[in-house]
C-alpha cells in the first residue's frame, strides 16, 4: 500500500460510468445529454485554471515562426512552388468537395462555440473561442493589409484560383480563425474531438492550396497566428487541466485491488499529471493521475 511521500500513476478512463436505465424520456434525454458532453468535453472539473509554461513556450514559437512568414513570404522557394503547384493542380472534379470542405471550416468553428455554449453550458469557454476568433481575424486582416499590400507576392506566382479572386491572401484568415478557435478549445476537449479539429485543419490548408486562396507561407502562418492566439488567450484567462474526476479516480484504484475512498485534489498541484489524496483502511494514501486528455501530462516525455 502506498503511504504519504509515495505515489502511484494510473491512467484513468475519461467516460464515466454507465448509468443506470433511466425512468422516462426524459430521463433518458438528460442522460445521453450528459453523456454527450462527457465525451465532448469531458467529465472533469475544470478548476482550478493554470497558466502553463508551455503556453508561454507556444506563444514563443508562434511569434517566431509568423514572423519568419513574413519575412519569407515574398520571396517562395523551389519546395513551396512545387508544394503550390501539385496540390493546385489536382483533377478539377475535386472542385466541388474542396469547396464543401473550405466552406464547412468556419461552420465548424462557429459550431464549436455554438455547442459549448447552448449543448456543453461551458460559458467560459464560448468566451474564450469567441474572443480567439475574432482576434485572429482582426489581426490576419492587418497583417495582410499591412505585409502584402506593399509587395508583389500576387505576383511572384501565376495563380489559378478557383473560387473568383484573383489575388492571394496573406495570411489564410480563414485557417488563422479556424486554427484559434479548436487550439483554445483543446485544453477542454477530449482527445479524440482533438484529433478531429486537428485533422480538419490539415483538410483545410490543402483545400486552400486547392482552390489557390493562399501559398505555403500565407498557411504557416495563418496556423502560427491561430496558435499564437490561442495560446496567449490560455495565459490571458487561464486553461483547464482536463484531469479525471475523483470518482474516476477511485473507480480506476478499485481496478488496481486499492480500496480507496474519501478521494479528492490536492490544493496544490504538480506541473505534470494530477496530484489527490485519499485513504484506506491503514491511512492515507497519495496518488499522481495521468488522464488521458490532460494536456500536457509528461508533455517532454511525449516529446
Amino acid at each position: 500500500m502506498l503511504r504519504p511521500g509515495m505515489t502511484t500513476t494510473t491512467d484513468a478512463p475519461d467516460t464515466p460510468e454507465t448509468p443506470k436505465p433511466p425512468d422516462s424520456t426524459s430521463e433518458t434525454k438528460a442522460s445521453r445529454l450528459a453523456a454527450f458532453r462527457a465525451h465532448s468535453f469531458g467529465p472533469a472539473s475544470e478548476q482550478p485554471y493554470r497558466r502553463r509554461t508551455s503556453d508561454w513556450v507556444r506563444l514563443a514559437i508562434g511569434i517566431g515562426i509568423l514572423a519568419f512568414a513574413i519575412w519569407h513570404q515574398d520571396d517562395p522557394g523551389t519546395f513551396e512552388r512545387n508544394l503550390f503547384t501539385t496540390l493546385n493542380g489536382l483533377p478539377n472534379q475535386l472542385e466541388s468537395f474542396f469547396r464543401l470542405l473550405y466552406s464547412l471550416g468556419a461552420l465548424w468553428a462557429l459550431g464549436l462555440v455554438v455547442v459549448a455554449a447552448l449543448v456543453g453550458r461551458r460559458w467560459r469557454l464560448a468566451r474564450d473561442m469567441a474572443i480567439g476568433g475574432v482576434v485572429a481575424w482582426v489581426l490576419g486582416r492587418l497583417i495582410g493589409t499591412l505585409v502584402v499590400e506593399s509587395s508583389s507576392l500576387q505576383h511572384a506566382l501565376d495563380v489559378v484560383t478557383r473560387i473568383g479572386d484573383d489575388s492571394v491572401a496573406f495570411p489564410a484568415v480563414r485557417l488563422a480563425v479556424i486554427v484559434a478557435v479548436i487550439s483554445v478549445a483543446s485544453p477542454y476537449l477530449t482527445r479524440p474531438v482533438r484529433r478531429l479539429g486537428q485533422l480538419l485543419v490539415l483538410l483545410i490548408a490543402i483545400a486552400s492550396l486547392y482552390l489557390g486562396t493562399t501559398l505555403p507561407d500565407g498557411l504557416l502562418a495563418a496556423v502560427a497566428l491561430g496558435w499564437a492566439i490561442a495560446a496567449l488567450v490560455h495565459l490571458g484567462f487561464g486553461s483547464p487541466g482536463g484531469r479525471p474526476t475523483a470518482a474516476q479516480v477511485q473507480a480506476t484504484l478499485s481496478e488496481l485491488g486499492v480500496d480507496a475512498r474519501d478521494v479528492h485534489l490536492l490544493p496544490v498541484q504538480p506541473r505534470t499529471g494530477t496530484a489527490m489524496s485519499a485513504r484506506d483502511d491503514t491511512g492515507e494514501l497519495m496518488v499522481r493521475v495521468l488522464g488521458r486528455d490532460e494536456a500536457d501530462a509528461q508533455l517532454m516525455s511525449k516529446f
